[in-house]
């Protein structure tokens, strides 16, 4: 499930995206056109400073901006900032009822679906970038679908 950390981390980067001849937008500039408060913009903008999808800069006309163009920053990079695939290996562990170990480490049926969800999203996402989610709602889902059908023709190839 998609989190509010990675939808709004996604929305933050965007708005820098925008941004015509990569000017910098303050934390409270991105925060407004967000609806979002400064201070959570602040730690979104952090967290992905910190990974290195965005730089800062002091002063007057200071502000973030993005570390490298918007076409070379893809959905999965970003995702990755805020808590990675939808499914690991390690998602069995954490769920384990009462007991150390899931009673269907073993044998399950739930684990490849999930696993071959989180591969088929993946590579979507690796081919999306954040420029691509610049354009209309309606070119966006026409990109997505011809997305997909690359990536099933690619796989069955």
């Amino acid at each position: 499930m998609l989190s509010a950390l990675q939808e709004y981390g996604v929305r933050c980067l965007l708005q820098l995206a925008r941004q015509p001849g990569g000017e910098p937008l303050t934390a409270r500039e991105i925060a407004e056109a967000e609806g979002l408060s400064t201070p959570y913009v602040e730690k979104i903008l952090s967290q992905v400073r910190e990974r290195g999808l965005i730089h800062s800069m002091r002063g007057v006309h200071g502000g973030f901006l993005l570390a490298k163009p918007a076409e070379h920053i893809s959905l999965r990079e970003v995702f990755a900032v805020f808590g990675g695939p939808l499914y690991s290996e390690q998602f069995c562990g954490r769920f384990t009822g009462l007991r150390e170990a899931c009673v269907h480490t073993g044998n399950c049926g739930i684990r490849p679906v999930w696993s071959f969800l989180t591969r088929e999203l993946d590579r979507i996402m690796a081919r999306t970038s954040l420029k691509d989610l610049l354009h209309d709602e309606g070119v966006v889902a026409q990109q997505m679908v011809a997305r997909w059908e690359v990536v099933t023709a690619t796989r069955s190839a």
